[in-house]
């Protein structure tokens, strides 16, 4: 598994469960229902940034099968109204 490196100014990233609930409800339940313990680490720091730094640029990089697809999705669901609207 690879480890998301982190700029020496960012904060660690948040705990699971707190990362969790500032999710869209509608992505918290897929979360839930798919039966996943917890986030992924690259998912938990893609998190970070996109929700405490919104004009910030963010690239993903990881191994294959490391949650990238999520980490860039879930925020994005739980920021734009209207994507959230439409899933509903």
């Amino acid at each position: 598994m690879t480890t998301p490196l982190l700029s020496p100014t960012m904060p660690r990233p948040l705990p699971s469960a707190t990362a969790l609930s500032r999710l869209a409800p509608f992505v918290q339940d897929f979360v839930r229902r798919s039966g996943w313990e917890s986030l992924r680490p690259i998912q938990l720091s893609a998190m970070q940034v996109l929700f405490d730094s919104p004009q910030a640029d963010l690239i993903i990089a990881a191994g294959t099968a490391s949650g990238k697809t999520e980490a860039s999705w879930f925020p994005i669901l739980s920021i734009d109204p209207a994507l959230a609207a439409r899933s509903s």
